[in-house]
């Protein structure tokens, strides 16, 4: 056999193993998975928004309709009839002071205004019948208006010694205790009106 055939036999033996290998690494490649997965992407148009962005803070929330609640004459604070959280009705009685001292500055004005009143119609009844003078009558007429004056007074501090509920509300918070003393003015309650579920406010009633 001639070299030249020789050395083709040889090259072809050679050539089938490499490209048989290839065809293996080629077909390895194919089986395998991509190392990196594809990412999809949408695009969309931008638009401009208006957009509230909620803000979070501590504070303290008050009731357009809270109120102080307080007794418009001094003294002692004979009772509390109400606890904080409480709902109450329109009228109803929160607490009262002592009334021992105002009762009797009631009665004392009350004594003082009959007195003035008889001495009155009497000196109304002699000066007509020209047996006292016109200054008498006169004093009289003073007397009389001064105890009318007092008398009123009492009459308003006893009045004003009783706390009541001015509206159907919540009592949210109780700043006095039974037994202490309290100034006229001084806020005994904090009072929130609200609608008590199933009553009827006055303001609905009307029209």
């Amino acid at each position: 056999m001639k070299p030249s055939k020789i050395l083709l036999l040889i090259g072809v033996l050679i050539a089938i193993p490499v490209l048989s290998s290839c065809t293996k690494a080629e077909q390895q490649t194919d089986n395998k998975q991509p190392l990196v997965k594809p990412v999809y992407v949408k695009a969309v148009r931008v638009e401009e928004k208006l957009m509230s962005v909620p803000l979070h803070s501590v504070g303290k929330v008050f009731s357009q309709k809270e109120s102080s609640l307080s007794f418009k004459t001094g003294g002692i604070i004979r009772s509390i009839n109400v606890n904080n959280g409480q709902k109450v009705r329109k009228n109803q009685v929160l607490a009262k002071l002592d009334l021992s001292e105002i009762e009797s500055a009631f009665d004392k004005a009350n004594l003082a205004f009959d007195k003035a009143e008889r001495d009155l119609k009497r000196a109304q009844n002699l000066y007509k019948e020209k047996v006292v003078t016109l200054e008498t009558l006169q004093n009289a007429q003073t007397a009389f208006a001064v105890t009318s004056s007092d008398l009123n007074i009492a009459k308003f501090n006893l009045t004003h010694s009783v706390i009541t509920a001015p509206s159907d509300g919540l009592i949210l918070n109780k700043m006095r205790e039974e037994g202490e003393l309290t100034n006229g003015g001084v806020p005994v309650f904090e009072f929130n009106q609200v609608r008590i579920s199933g009553q009827r406010s006055s303001e609905d009633s009307v029209g």
